[in-house]
């Protein structure tokens, strides 16, 4: 097994399917998704793999690179895992993990500090479209708070979250 750890050398940006031209006005509405989809990064390192295979980056793959590397999406003999997010601080690597969805947040105001956070939970039963008595997430103290989309936890504090504290 061999892992790969990528980092940047200039600014990332990776974003979904959608399609938009140079001088669109809608550009300002295309968004960047962190981390990327497992099939970017895959095919980043067979990309790299066979640059080092001798291919020049451009056209069809040779068969003798096919035959360790794949075509499109058969990967012949290679197996992937991933991708993690991790992060290194002083020379220690550790894992972080997207925020679970069942918190909530509230960014601090500006005579605040700290973030205020809370867990979904179910609700109160309540008879509409999906049926009687269904229980709908609920938060206490929810008002004004929002999914922690981009928020990664490291393996401590997720410990933390999943114990209910």
């Amino acid at each position: 097994m061999v892992a790969y750890s990528l980092s940047p050398v200039d600014s990332w940006f990776f974003r979904d399917g959608r399609p938009f031209n140079q001088g669109e006005k809608n550009q300002t509405d295309v968004e960047s998704m962190f981390p990327p989809f497992a099939t970017t990064i895959v095919g980043a390192i067979r990309a790299s793999l066979a640059r080092s295979k001798g291919w020049n980056g451009h056209g069809d793959w040779p068969s003798e690179i096919k035959d360790k590397l794949g075509d499109g999406e058969h990967l012949k003999p290679l197996k992937f895992q991933g991708p993690y997010l991790i992060r290194k601080i002083n020379g220690i690597i550790e894992p972080l993990f997207p925020a679970p969805l069942n918190i909530i947040g509230k960014e601090p105001s500006f005579d605040e500090v700290n973030w205020t956070f809370s867990y979904l939970n179910p609700g109160n039963g309540i008879d509409c479209d999906l049926g009687n008595e269904v229980k709908l997430p609920a938060a206490t103290n929810g008002t004004g708070m929002k999914r922690l989309n981009g928020f990664f936890f490291n393996k401590d504090d997720m410990q933390t979250i999943l114990q209910g504290n």
